[in-house]
């Protein structure tokens, strides 16, 4: 399975969002991995951000 990254904005875009997750789910093609607001702290910096998300998936 390929890795992607789909970047959107919240507040225009979150109805596609909430139906790539759903078809996702539906048909299995892909895992979501999103990270919720509060999870990456603000401290932490971009190679901290990568090491304990973008390595997870």
């Amino acid at each position: 399975m390929h890795k992607i990254f789909i970047s959107y904005h919240h507040k225009n875009d979150q109805a596609y969002k909430n139906e790539l997750i759903r078809l996702g789910k539906r048909f299995g093609v892909f895992l979501d991995k999103s990270v919720g607001s509060g999870e990456i702290p603000e401290y932490w910096n971009d190679q901290t951000i990568r090491k304990k998300f973008v390595t997870a998936i």
